[in-house]
């Protein structure tokens, strides 16, 4: 999977997802400080989804259309890399095969699954 890890995620949670094959771009590697429209346009450029804990990206790709592959939201009460990477271990499987064209948000309790507006 390709994925832009937005610049708020944190390193323990993008080097987990790299040990799992996956390409992953880490705006704070790549774009520290870009504008949030940036980053979505980035990410639909290089065929990426959006990984982040940002509300902004979903406001951006559902209520203003900006084109986006898939964005996944992570909203936990824990901001602890470690338990973010336990909860998305458990689900991740899911995740992965729900998260393209929609957008996916990944909370303590559920997954919940809304299309993205159509990009074409």
């Amino acid at each position: 999977m390709r994925i832009l890890a937005d610049e708020n995620m944190d390193a323990e949670v993008v080097r987990w997802l790299r040990a799992r094959g996956h390409d992953v771009l880490w705006a704070a590697e790549d774009l520290r400080g870009a504008a949030d429209s940036l980053v979505l346009s980035r990410a639909f450029a290089e065929d990426r989804l959006v990984l982040t804990h940002d509300l902004d990206f979903g406001e951006l790709a559902i209520h203003h259309r900006h084109r986006a592959k898939g964005v996944i939201l992570l909203r936990f009460k824990s901001s602890r890399a470690g338990d973010i990477v336990s909860r998305l271990a458990e689900n991740w499987a899911e995740i992965e095969r729900r998260a393209a064209g929609r957008l996916t948000v990944v909370s303590d309790i559920r997954i919940r699954v809304r299309p993205l507006p159509s990009t074409s």
